[in-house]
């Protein structure tokens, strides 16, 4: 039962992923923008087949967690018109290759630095990725520069209804069932 629930949260994460890839490569498409189109739909077609092998799986390795956010950074990064500073630093004694994760855990945290802290920003746009471990737990701790959720806030339109985004939630159920069930 709880890998049936594990399934069903990770497959809800899966098309809220793609639905944002798919709207990015809309707005090339729309803005005549083909070059950067081609390449965008090469680029997306390599992080689907990445996500669509990890989404046989629970877990994966904190190494290709990190190799997918290098695409899905990138893509954004083209559609949001901006190049972020993105560094990770990974502590030492953590071997990205052994450490497990839920498949897409972080990207949506990294989206969200993405569209809400940096989108609107001016000047330089820095997103940290720091990779520690304390007593048997692996911290992930991503920060940005960007506007700060007040500053976010005061973009969006009263008058409209907004969309209400799940991804954290279902991260955050996804990691709880996770640890739950000794999957990490």
């Amino acid at each position: 039962l709880s890998e049936t629930k594990m399934e069903v949260l990770q497959s809800q994460m899966n098309p809220h992923f793609i639905y944002n890839a798919l709207n990015s490569i809309q707005s090339l498409v729309t803005s005549d923008k083909k070059d950067e189109a081609v390449y965008y739909i090469g680029t997306f077609s390599r992080l689907l087949r990445q996500v669509l092998d990890q989404s046989e799986n629970n877990v994966i390795s904190l190494e290709k967690e990190l190799q997918t956010l290098e695409l899905y950074i990138g893509l954004e990064s083209l559609r949001l018109n901006m190049t972020p500073n993105y560094v990770v630093h990974i502590a030492n004694g953590i071997q990205a290759n052994d450490e497990k994760i839920p498949p897409l855990t972080l990207q949506p945290v990294i989206e969200n630095a993405l569209w809400h802290g940096l989108g609107k920003k001016e000047g330089e746009k820095k997103i940290t990725l720091s990779i520690s471990a304390n007593i048997g737990w692996i911290i992930c701790c991503i920060e940005d520069n960007g506007i700060g959720r007040i500053g976010a806030a005061a973009f969006k339109s009263p008058n409209i209804i907004q969309h209400q985004s799940k991804a954290i939630d279902i991260t955050t159920k996804r990691l709880i069932d996770c640890n739950d069930n000794n999957l990490l």
